[in-house]
């Protein structure tokens, strides 16, 4: 009677994505997760390992006993907590006579603000800018990089097309222009649970077509002129993990380009605008983290 009136009841901590599973798992045999004042408590926190796929279970109860274990998935540490709660299975517990430094294996606290442990990241977003001429701009970018230390290094590419316009000039003629980017790029990936922020910044090259047509010249075809620029970038990305490997990511970045070619003397070029130096951006994807 003493046990149904006082069910036992299990307490647990730590990351979203194996907590909640695992409260799931031992609701349904019963154990409760909230003090009721009287039945057996014990206190588990579930923490992320770096670098493997496994989580670091720690276990104490009431009595101060304490077990350390590495687990795989949300069923076997639901199995490990019940055993501790309805105290059924010895050989799951910590060894009661076992010194303390035996019986008490360190464990990380939940990790603060940190280089993330995945190896490398592949994401891909569609973005739309903003340009320093007024002209607005639609594409999508493409990123990857490889962990060394805190530090995730790669490269990255992007593709944009501007909706058309007059590139802020007053040019009497249609204009559309097409960039694309490629260069390097750095990130600090700072993880919390399933968040991450990813601060960056790189440098590349920028390649931009512009194409004219209606021109106020006398010409019958349109006009193709090509700029090149080196640019530096940087942005703010942040990243919310859906799956053991994929997150939802968004970024918040700007980048400035300075021409480095020259369209030369051609007086028919004069009357065509510049392409803009300055872009800001902001981009919506998915990301694969292993």
């Amino acid at each position: 009677m003493a046990a149904t009136a006082c069910p036992p009841v299990a307490i647990v901590e730590g990351a979203a994505e194996i907590v909640t599973p695992v409260a799931a798992v031992l609701r349904r045999r019963g154990l409760r997760s909230e003090p009721s004042g009287c039945g057996r408590v014990v206190r588990a926190s579930l923490v992320a390992r770096p670098g493997v796929n496994a989580y670091g279970l720690h276990i104490e109860d009431g009595y101060g006993r304490v077990s350390d274990r590495e687990i795989a998935d949300a069923s076997t540490a639901a199995s490990l907590i019940e055993s501790w709660a309805i105290d059924e299975d010895a050989d799951v517990l910590a060894p009661r006579a076992a010194p303390a430094a035996i019986a008490r294996a360190p464990v990380a606290p939940p990790a603060p603000m940190s280089g993330a442990p995945e190896a490398f990241r592949v994401a891909t977003r569609g973005e739309v800018a903003t340009a320093t001429d007024g002209s607005v701009w639609y594409g999508g970018a493409l990123a990857a990089c490889g962990r060394i230390g805190l530090m995730c290094l790669g490269g990255r590419a992007r593709i944009a097309r501007d909706g058309g316009g007059d590139g802020g000039g007053g040019l009497t003629g249609t204009l559309t222009r097409t960039r694309i980017d490629a260069g390097a790029a750095a990130a600090l990936p700072l993880s919390r649970g399933a968040f991450t922020l990813a601060p960056a910044i790189g440098v590349g090259l920028y390649w931009t077509r512009s194409t004219v047509n209606q021109v106020p010249v006398e010409i019958p075809v349109e006009i193709l002129v090509d700029d090149l620029a080196l640019g530096v970038d940087a942005g703010i990305g942040a990243a919310y993990a859906v799956g053991e490997h994929w997150s939802v990511v968004t970024e918040l970045g700007a980048l400035f380009a300075n021409p480095v070619s020259s369209r030369g003397d051609d007086p028919l070029l004069d009357f065509l605008p510049l392409p803009p130096r300055g872009f800001f951006h902001v981009g919506l994807g998915l990301q694969y983290a292993r």
